[in-house]
């Protein structure tokens, strides 16, 4: 999704990035190292999906 604005599924407007968020990894422990997940929130105030953060794989 490089590049790309992320569309909402319920109402169909733009999406605003609002991550990625690293994950805590207690000392000692190895970095974690798999696909990571984008987040987006809805930026339409009548859409039902408003204000929620929505994790999408990369």
């Amino acid at each position: 999704m490089k590049n790309e604005k992320s569309k909402c599924k319920k109402c169909g407007s733009e999406m605003k990035k609002s991550g990625p968020y690293l994950r805590v990894k207690e000392e000692g422990h190895p970095a974690y190292k798999g696909p990571s997940s984008v987040y987006y929130s809805c930026m339409n105030e009548k859409c039902e999906d408003y204000g929620k953060v929505i994790e999408l794989k990369e």
